[in-house]
């Protein structure tokens, strides 16, 4: 009857143990910190996410995802239930999104703010408040990967078309252009150097220069001076020129046409003596006599 009552005793005991070790044992796993509520939207893909999935804000781990669920406002979205820390600054700019943990596949919110409005996020189990989720980068991806394809293959089809035998033969040329311009170049780098080389015997030549053109220079004011003297001289022998001009037109002029009327006089009587003399020489020796009259024209007498 003891042993009986002794292994009763034992059953209870071992029985009150175990349910004080699971008790502490909840108790110490369980998460005491006061939550708060939130629903965060996404109007795309949550590939890896699960309850229990880790909430993190700028980095630190702030909460969990409760749970997930398709909105009953609208089929197109997907509620996520997360519980935040209190004192997480969930402020009207925080948004969220998904990213991928390495290779385990598995996902994990991570909100951010914009800044673009501090506000403080309101929220109550009764009302949680609603965040939204942007895109990640692996969404951006994947939405632009068919673009992101077709560019890649219009871009594979110009280069097989930049490489055909056509194309090829006119790269080559191009090729040959190019070499050759290298080499004239090259060329042209020489004889700049050869110039460079002669720079100081054509410095010193033109220094040279310069002063034969400061010379030149000097003796034109020189020349010029001389010049002006020159004119001036002319210009007194021109007022001289009309003077002696003046005075040949108006005193000699007439006196020469005078002794050229003279002169002609002279030259009309010359020419009728030897006229005379060709006709009969014998003048030379008899003189001249006047000359016969007929009677019919003598006047009668008084």
């Amino acid at each position: 009857m003891e042993s009986r009552s002794f292994a009763i005793a034992t059953g209870l005991f071992v029985l009150a143990l175990g349910g004080c070790l699971a008790v502490a044992f909840w108790w110490l796993s369980a998460d005491h910190t006061v939550k708060k509520p939130y629903v965060v939207v996404s109007k795309g893909s949550v590939t890896g996410l699960a309850p229990y999935s880790t909430v993190d804000f700028r980095g630190l781990a702030v909460g969990s995802v409760q749970a997930i669920r398709f909105s009953k406002r609208n089929s197109a979205e997907i509620e996520i239930d997360v519980a935040l820390n209190e004192g997480v600054p969930v402020t009207k700019g925080t948004y969220a999104t998904l990213r991928i943990q390495g290779v385990t596949g598995t996902s994990q919110l991570q909100l951010q703010d914009d800044g673009q409005d501090q506000a403080a996020l309101t929220t109550s189990p009764e009302h949680p408040a609603r965040i939204p989720m942007r895109p990640s980068m692996l969404d951006e991806l994947q939405d632009k990967g068919e673009h992101i394809l077709h560019n890649a293959e219009i871009i594979s089809d110009r280069l097989a078309a930049l490489f055909d035998a056509e194309h090829q033969e006119r790269l080559s040329r191009i090729m040959g252009n190019v070499e050759a311009t290298s080499r004239r170049i090259e060329s042209l780098s020489k004889q700049l150097d050869q110039g460079v080389k002669g720079m100081p015997q054509l410095s010193k030549e033109l220094q040279d220069l310069l002063k034969n053109g400061n010379r030149f220079l000097t003796a034109l004011t020189d020349q010029r001076a001389q010049a002006e003297g020159t004119l001036a001289d002319f210009r007194a022998l021109g007022r001289s020129g009309r003077e002696v001009t003046q005075r040949l037109a108006w005193e000699t002029l007439p006196q020469l046409e005078e002794g050229l009327a003279q002169l002609t006089e002279a030259m009309r009587q010359l020419k009728a003596l030897s006229q005379d003399l060709r006709h009969n020489p014998r003048q030379l020796l008899t003189g001249s006599k006047a000359p016969d009259y007929d009677q019919s024209h003598q006047e009668p007498a008084q």
